[in-house]
């Protein structure tokens, strides 16, 4: 079976989860919505290319590639195999991940108080799991599976890192997300691209926060964000801001599994009209 017959064969799962997940019918082969123009290109567009750009290890070749040098956090190792991890080479603080999802990450603070069995344990319980199938993310299906090694990085002073997110539609850039107080608190905030509070992008569940300050290295961003969109319909550029430098964090193609309800009825369609197929 060729990869577009086995991403047609998920067809009929993935409008179930869709019902599941918002309570919609999902009228896959005519998306209006964000969210069901999403659930289109799990099936349709889970290119190799987006699988290269989602994998958190070969996404440092594609920034080098696209910028000329590699913006994301940088690599301390990557492996195979878990057990094969060196830990008397390492730092006293990283971060481990597996580059193949979202959410499979250890911090790391200090290495002589892990459990380095159970972290293991937990890795190779990831690198089993065929993460673009428990969405439909398909993409995610096409990344080899490895761990990788992370420098930790933090904020003098301040426990959580602000992600910074800038959704891009054909191009170009609309509106970003901004996340905090992740740890304790998290809120998910949206400002318009002259940092203005726009509300109509803000989901269910989560507060905002109305006067979050401008980020330093705006345009910086931007400009970063203008260039690794180009080959996508659809791409979420995310970044950090550390210490006063500028991090790449991911390529995300299908953001909250495109299950993501909206705090207001006409946001959905709203953002769906920002991207054409």
């Amino acid at each position: 079976m060729d990869w577009k017959s086995y991403c047609l064969t998920f067809v009929d799962k993935l409008e179930r989860q869709y019902l599941a997940k918002t309570g919609r019918h999902l009228d896959i082969r005519h998306p209006q919505t964000f969210t069901e123009t999403i659930q289109w290109m799990k099936i349709y567009d889970s290119s190799f290319l987006k699988a290269y750009c989602a994998d958190k290890i070969t996404l440092h070749d594609y920034s080098i590639k696209k910028l000329g040098y590699d913006l994301c956090i940088p690599l301390l190792a990557t492996y195979e195999n878990p057990a094969d991890i060196n830990w008397d080479n390492l730092p006293n603080q990283f971060v481990i991940k597996c580059n193949h999802g979202s959410g499979y990450n250890i911090i790391v603070t200090d290495k002589n108080k892990i459990d380095k069995i159970k972290v293991i344990e937990q890795l190779n319980s990831w690198l089993k799991t065929d993460y673009g199938t428990i969405g439909y993310e398909l993409h995610y299906n096409l990344i080899h599976k490895k761990v990788l090694i992370e420098e930790y990085k933090a904020n003098d002073g301040q426990p959580d890192l602000i992600d910074y997110k800038l959704f891009c539609f054909n191009g170009v850039p609309k509106f970003w997300q901004v996340i905090t107080d992740r740890s304790h608190n998290e809120h998910i905030s949206h400002y318009d691209m002259n940092w203005q509070y726009s509300p109509v992008y803000d989901w269910k569940k989560y507060d905002s926060i109305n006067n979050i300050p401008k980020p330093s290295h705006y345009d910086m961003m931007v400009d970063v964000a203008n260039i690794l969109n180009k080959d996508f319909n659809f791409v979420r550029v995310d970044f950090y801001i550390i210490n006063d430098t500028v991090f790449l964090g991911e390529l995300t193609f299908t953001p909250a599994d495109g299950y993501q309800t909206f705090k207001f009825n006409n946001a959905d369609l709203l953002i769906g009209n920002f991207l054409s197929l």
